[in-house]
């Protein structure tokens, strides 16, 4: 992914390598709550150059601009503009509903309001460390061979 004028926030999970023309500093997103996607270590990530990373399926990159903002799970998200206004809310749910997680506390969710970008992942699972990809639902879930 290319890091521009910018910046990049990004959940250092999933961080593998950045130019070294780039420079980092480690944020710790507060969260009451312990959600994975904002309650970790987060690199803010400046200069111009590249970082790889890592995500569990293939990631989607999804536009914001003032009069579209962009809401994502908090587990699903990978890296976002720095320039960008980020709000955690409660997404309203009937309790009763099926989740095809069950019960897994699920129902935050990121606001991104601005100019810029978010990066999220078709999975809430950090990336596989030293697995295969496998094909099916279960690759889709970055869950590997089964």
């Amino acid at each position: 992914m290319d890091v521009e004028q910018d910046g990049l926030t990004v959940d250092s999970s999933y961080v593998l390598a950045m130019d070294s023309s780039l420079h980092h500093e480690v944020i710790a997103v507060d969260s009451l709550y312990g959600i994975s996607g904002s309650g970790k270590y987060q690199l803010n990530i400046t200069g111009q150059g590249k970082v790889a990373l890592m995500t569990s399926g293939m990631p989607l990159l999804l536009q914001v601009t003032p009069d579209k903002y962009v809401n994502c799970d908090a587990d699903a998200i990978v890296a976002w503009s720095t320039s960008l206004r980020v709000q955690m809310q409660a997404q309203t749910h009937s309790s009763g509903v099926w989740r095809r997680r069950g019960n897994t506390g699920e129902g935050w969710e990121l606001s991104f309001m601005g100019n810029g970008f978010a990066l999220v992942q078709p999975s809430e699972l950090l990336p596989p460390q030293n697995a295969q990809v496998g094909s099916g639902l279960a690759a889709q879930y970055g869950m590997g061979q089964q």
